[in-house]
């Protein structure tokens, strides 16, 4: 599990106690799922499954657009969470684009589908760079900001 994985099973219980999504971020509302319920309880675990998530007639265009209005809350998240060590991570360059890949073993598995790492990076270029320039506009119209 990274910091940039969300849970994806909760049990109602726990989701009530956290109060659940935040409803004032529309994206990274996750990770902050994610953070409010781990600093209850350390009792989470891993699958081997695999999660499919249904992306009708997806494409690289229509998957940046998507990723461009997300990341018109990343300014709220930030802001709920400060610009702590997990935030750094979550956001940094360094560890999106390369760190993630190869932590607690995952190397094997990323070296194995050379082709998929090149494909994810590049879109995950693609999204960098959207990021930076939606970061711009923000950062015009809200001093201080910093991302």
């Amino acid at each position: 599990m990274t910091c940039i994985d969300g849970l994806r099973i909760i049990k109602r219980s726990l989701l009530e106690t956290t109060g659940g999504y935040d409803e004032a971020l529309f994206s990274c509302e996750d990770w902050d799922l994610d953070r409010r319920v781990l600093a209850l309880t350390d009792r989470v675990a891993l699958t081997s499954g695999h999660l499919l998530h249904n992306e009708q007639h997806l494409t690289l265009l229509r998957h940046l657009k998507k990723k461009r209005y997300y990341s018109g809350s990343f300014v709220a998240y930030i802001g709920k969470w400060g610009q702590d060590a997990i935030t750094r991570k979550q956001f940094g360059l360094f560890y999106r684009f390369l760190f993630v890949f190869f932590e607690n073993g995952k190397w094997r598995a990323a070296l194995r589908h050379p082709v998929f790492l090149l494909a994810i990076w590049a879109e995950r270029f693609c999204i960098g760079l959207i990021f930076m320039l939606s970061r711009k506009s923000v950062n015009r119209t809200t001093p201080g900001i910093s991302i």
